[in-house]
């Protein structure tokens, strides 16, 4: 059996609003994909 876990994390980023461009999200990604013997 094959199980993938997975997680994404959004928040304000940390210069939100400096400039016009600056980003307004900042976002965390992370996955793990493993097996388990049967």
């Amino acid at each position: 059996m094959t199980y993938l876990v997975d997680s994404v994390v959004l928040r304000p980023a940390p210069d939100v609003g400096e400039t016009d461009t600056s980003p307004q999200w900042e976002s965390l990604w992370a996955s793990l994909t493993f097996a388990v013997p049967e």
